[in-house]
């Protein structure tokens, strides 16, 4: 197939249209969206979900509140937007009539862009076009790269203080019995609850050992690039730089993103255009390891090739990496993955093999861990260390306890403190992370832990149930960017032996609705006592990097009406 036959993408008429991308023959739900209106105040997120998926059995593919009032919804299909009208239009709930009506799908950003004059290459936005193209990737990625390290360091140790005197206030409203203790602990530490001084990192540099970048144009030449955009595609922006000059990706992963780059602009294939979705060449995910390990993932879109033709492009990578001009940047493990956007989201494409081990090896307090292409292991090794001797702490382990490890990945949190209790109990919702903590306890000798697939919310109560005889439980959380679900809350509030929780929080502003409810009085809703902050334990997971909502981490332990937390 020529390349030109690859990347027409849309018809050169659509260029200024914002909604064309609504007229490819590939899965979008801002076909399928509606507006309800009329909703009650103070009306989040979870519980409009739970409202439509629990009460009213629809299914909602993304859900966005806007406002006080109103929100956008968006479903799979035609046939799922009319039932969700049906349903809706009209309900009542809590004293509100719900209103329903189709909503239009939202505008191309970087189509209606230009269609406002400000595309990147006329009207530069200052704010994302000022300095050399190495600057703007460094603000972009690492903006921090020109702070001294104990700047940031206090910086970020700032932040959790503001993020505590912000939950220390809000928790008078949720739980006013618990003014007294609050005052108490104010006078004492000056806050809701102590917090420890912010613990470093062991590495500053090159300490990123999962990095995906991008594939697209380089701003000034125009050539095929691998590296990270400068600024997001909602910013109105498609242009790629090299990683070469960003502080915190490792030299190997440098030199994997230079040999893929030669192979896609000898490939006679196009990068992948958002806009116009034609091309192939997506993304290009690289994983190291302390061992020396690196494994290449790179996504395709297949577009119109057959699959004669992806087998044949297949065997071209692995001999560009395997024997090829690409062996000197010394990939172990290769994978390709077909991207598909007839898939709906959440639904990913298998990973393919090409060559080499199937996964990679690292070690961690001296336990080996095998990590697969999709695996979610902690991106800073040397600070995880760190994290982990910091959560320990935190958790009172002893011969008697129980640890429950939430949303336990490879097995990294529960196997590392298996010898310190009598038995580890890891819930996870990938299937290969599961297979992979299983081989990772048989491979270190481990045969007090065991591992359950499943949403955490899903499998709670059953766990609990299996856990009932537990005489000291103590649950760690390590729960996506988004929290943790209500269900999972609620499990963790009722089940009495739980006497402490450490939350490693990835975004402790965004957390903060998961420990206030954590902290309500004891309800139908939420049963058993409350828990509340008690200790604070700051961990620099990502030097360089300012944005706390999902730069740094701070680990969270909390106690039975006490309660307590770490990691920035």
């Amino acid at each position: 197939m020529s390349t030109a036959e690859g990347t027409a993408g849309a018809d050169a008429s659509d260029d200024h249209d914002p909604y064309s991308y609504t007229k490819r023959d590939e899965f979008t739900s801002e076909l399928h969206k509606i507006e309800i209106g009329n909703l009650p105040k103070m009306f989040g997120h979870g519980q409009l979900k739970k409202l439509l998926a629990n009460k009213l059995k629809l299914n909602p593919h993304k859900i966005k509140i806007v406002g006080n009032k109103f929100a956008f919804v968006s479903f799979r299909s035609e046939e799922e937007r009319e039932k969700a009208l049906e349903t809706v239009q009209g309900f009542v709930f809590k004293g509100c009539t719900l209103s329903a009506k189709k909503a239009n799908p939202m505008a191309d950003p970087l189509v209606q862009k230009r269609k406002l004059g400000e595309d990147e290459m006329s009207v530069p936005d200052k704010r994302h076009c000022e300095g050399s193209i190495d600057d703007r990737i460094k603000e972009s990625v690492a903006a921090w790269w020109d702070t001294p390290y104990e700047q940031q360091l206090q910086q970020k140790q700032d932040l959790v203080r503001k993020v505590l005197v912000k939950y220390a206030r809000k928790l008078e409203a949720t739980n006013p019995a618990l003014r007294p203790w609050l005052k108490q602990q104010r006078e004492a530490h000056g806050g809701c609850c102590p917090v420890l001084p912010i613990r470093a990192s062991p590495v500053t540099e090159g300490y990123r050992n999962k990095n995906e970048f991008s594939v697209g144009r380089h701003l000034a030449t125009g050539e095929a690039t691998v590296g990270f955009r400068l600024s997001s595609y909602r910013q109105g922006s498609m242009s790629v730089a090299p990683p070469d000059a960003l502080p915190n990706v490792p030299a190997s992963a440098k030199a994997v993103t230079r040999c893929f780059q030669e192979y896609v602009r000898q490939s006679g294939k196009e990068p992948f255009d958002p806009e116009s979705h034609g091309g192939y060449w997506r993304q290009l995910t690289v994983r190291t390891s302390c061992q020396g390990h690196v494994m290449a993932i790179v996504v395709i879109h297949p577009q119109g090739l057959t699959e004669e033709e992806i087998t044949e492009e297949k065997q071209k990578l692995r001999e560009f990496f395997e024997s090829g001009p690409g062996q000197v940047c010394g990939v172990t493990s290769l994978y390709l993955q077909r991207f598909d956007k007839k898939r709906p989201e959440g639904e990913q494409a298998e990973f393919e093999h090409l060559f080499g081990t199937t996964e990679l090896e690292e070690r961690v307090r001296g336990l080996s861990f095998r990590v697969g292409p999709d695996a979610f292991f902690q991106v800073n090794t040397p600070a995880a260390e760190v994290l982990l001797e910091v959560a320990e702490d935190l958790a009172a382990l002893g011969p008697r306890t129980t640890l429950l490890d939430v949303c336990c990945g490879t097995g990294t949190i529960g196997l590392c403190m298996a010898a310190k209790v009598a038995r580890v109990y890891g819930v996870e919702v990938c299937k290969r992370a599961v297979e992979n903590a299983k081989r990772n306890a048989e491979a270190n000798g481990i045969g007090n832990a065991s591992f359950v697939l499943g949403r955490a919310e899903d499998t709670m109560h059953d766990v609990m149930h299996t856990l009932r005889d537990s005489e000291d439980m103590v649950a760690v959380v390590d729960p996506p960017r988004q929290g943790l679900h209500n269900k999972v809350l609620r499990a963790l509030r009722a089940t009495a032996s739980i006497k402490r929780l450490v939350y490693i929080s990835c975004n402790p502003e965004g957390a903060l609705q998961n420990f206030l409810d954590l902290a309500r009085p004891a309800s139908n809703n939420y049963r058993g006592q409350p828990f509340v902050v008690v200790k604070a334990a700051p961990v620099d997971m990502f030097p360089h990097t300012p944005h706390c909502h999902h730069r740094t981490r701070a680990p969270v332990l909390r106690r039975r009406r006490k309660l307590a937390w770490l990691r920035p």
